[in-house]
């Protein structure tokens, strides 16, 4: 894997500015950031070793401004949309982490024609209310995200930055824990997807992911191993193998091809 820098720049949407950083070159793929705000991490890297990643940073978070007509996660997808339609020739690749995972959700049920296959990283909207969640103490938090707390990423960023964060995600998914009105609509994705979830994961309980693998036509569920529910931090190097190979060999995914008969 090598180190490839990625370039900002804020792009002029119907709703405002939207804040893009970009990096690698191949098929597009649009990344799509957990609740923790975007962070180039080693998944993201190794993704950008065979994609042109298009990380977009949500309004709201990072201190970027909201928009005033973006007020909830079917209207990120919307605008998500809008950029792959103006940005990654109307059509892509997409992979979600947590936050992240439920917007693509919306964006494949919204925008069928837009999203070409899905990576769901322990995606977030499908939490039975009276399970999981993220503890309100530090080190609370730090332990149910992370299974290796060895590899979770050093913070630098001020309290200030962090806590419009948490505002944003308060205010985008407005205290809902499980989305009914997404929930009742899975089945109408049409785009290839690959659900990971930790098998430490308290936070997205495993009933998250199997009803995505009951109610998505096409969807593989995959657990990976010794991660909780941060999954680029905890498990980098499988997380990307499997996110590699799927988004390249789609069914055939990690499926080793039988060696030619004489």
């Amino acid at each position: 894997m090598t180190n490839i820098v990625f370039t900002e720049k804020e792009y002029a949407m119907k709703s405002g500015a939207l804040r893009v950083n970009t990096g690698g070159s191949g098929r597009p793929l649009i990344h799509l950031h957990s609740a923790a705000g975007p962070r180039v991490s080693k998944v993201v890297q190794a993704l950008a070793d065979h994609h042109t990643v298009h990380a977009p940073v949500i309004p709201g978070f990072e201190g970027t401004h909201r928009h005033a007509s973006i007020s909830s996660m079917q209207d990120i997808a919307d605008l998500i949309g809008e950029y792959i339609t103006t940005h990654c020739n109307g059509e892509c690749d997409v992979i979600g982490e947590s936050f992240g995972g439920w917007i693509a959700l919306w964006l494949a049920i919204r925008h069928p024609s837009l999203a070409g296959q899905l990576v769901l990283e322990a995606p977030a909207g499908l939490r039975p209310a009276d399970k999981g969640g993220l503890p309100n103490d530090t080190q609370e938090r730090l332990r149910a995200l992370h299974a290796n707390p060895e590899n979770a990423p050093e913070e630098k960023r001020g309290e200030h930055i962090l806590m419009t964060n948490r505002k944003a995600v308060a205010e985008y998914t407005a205290g809902v824990a499980f989305d009914e009105q997404m929930a009742g609509r899975l089945g109408e994705i049409k785009a290839r997807t690959l659900v990971l979830m930790g098998s430490l994961d308290k936070i997205i309980p495993p009933e998250s992911g199997q009803l995505l693998k009951q109610r998505i036509p096409q969807s593989h569920l995959t657990y990976i191993w010794d991660a909780a529910h941060a999954l680029e931090f905890d498990q980098p190097k499988r997380v990307a193998t499997l996110a590699l190979d799927f988004l390249d060999r789609g069914e055939s995914f990690l499926v080793k091809p039988a060696a030619n008969v004489a």
